[in-house]
Parts: structure tokens; sequence; C-alpha cells
């Protein structure tokens, strides 16, 4: 998982697989991985959840999607 979406070569697709993490964190991981442990990931995984709560997760809610989802859903429930 590491080489996949962490890594600085893991430029796989233009980008599309790298998670948005700073360099420092990057680095950071990359020395946890070279003695694997349950926590190795945490501060990454601290910072994508920060970064949706923050940023995706609004975005989404406010989507036309999600409000066509919601409207269809409103319908349904009407009949």
């Amino acid at each position: 998982m590491y080489l996949l979406f962490i890594a600085t070569f893991a430029l796989h697709e233009a980008h599309l697989l790298l998670i948005n993490i700073d360099h420092k964190t990057r680095d950071l991981i990359g020395q946890n991985v070279k003695t694997p442990s349950t926590v190795c990931f945490d501060e990454a995984q601290r910072i994508v959840y920060s970064l949706m709560e923050k940023d995706s997760y609004p975005r989404f809610l406010r989507s036309n999607i999600y409000r066509t989802l919601l409207d269809s859903a409103s319908d349904y429930t009407k009949m």
C-alpha cells in the first residue's frame, strides 16, 4: 500500500492514486514502514480523515448528485 498510494514515486495515472499528505508526513510514513507496526499509517489516516471532514464531505453534500439522490429518496418515501 505504501508504494502504491504514498511513496513519492507513486505517480500512477497522473497522480490519481496518491493521497493528499504533506511531504513531512510522507517521509515519516516512509521511515515507519521500514519497521512496520500497527501504527505506521496513523498520521496519514488522521490527515486524510481531516481533509475529508473539512473539504470532500461538505462538497459532496452540496453536489448535484447527492441532491438528486435526496430528491429521489424523498419522492420514494412519499409513495
